[in-house]
């Protein structure tokens, strides 16, 4: 199934982004994907500010507390892949958002 396809692509490929952008906020490495944030030693601070930089990345009205509540690259994906959804966009428009900030890389 291409859709179905696609849709592990993408998530991948979000946890990924996360799991970079977690990694360097903490100044360490890309934790692996069950690893929490707060183990890595991010703070309070740092996961606000990681769940608005999400929220900006996305276009998406993120909880301030959601990288306290999701602290790990694939819960943290999971919440953004369904307000993705819930919000109305689709598997291609995700697919697109990831590959033009992969680009930027």
């Amino acid at each position: 199934d291409p859709g179905a396809a696609l849709l592990d692509a993408t998530h991948d490929a979000l946890r990924e982004l996360i799991a970079g952008m977690m990694g360097a906020s903490t100044g360490r490495s890309s934790p692996a994907p069950h690893v929490s944030f707060l183990a890595l030693g991010g703070s309070e601070a740092q996961a606000l500010e990681l769940a608005e930089i999400l929220s900006a990345v996305f276009g998406l009205d993120l909880a301030a507390d959601t990288v306290m509540r999701s602290p790990t690259p694939d819960a943290l994906a999971r919440c953004i892949e369904t307000a993705w959804y819930e919000g109305g966009g689709s598997v291609e428009e995700l697919a697109d958002r990831l590959t033009a900030l992969v680009d930027e890389d």
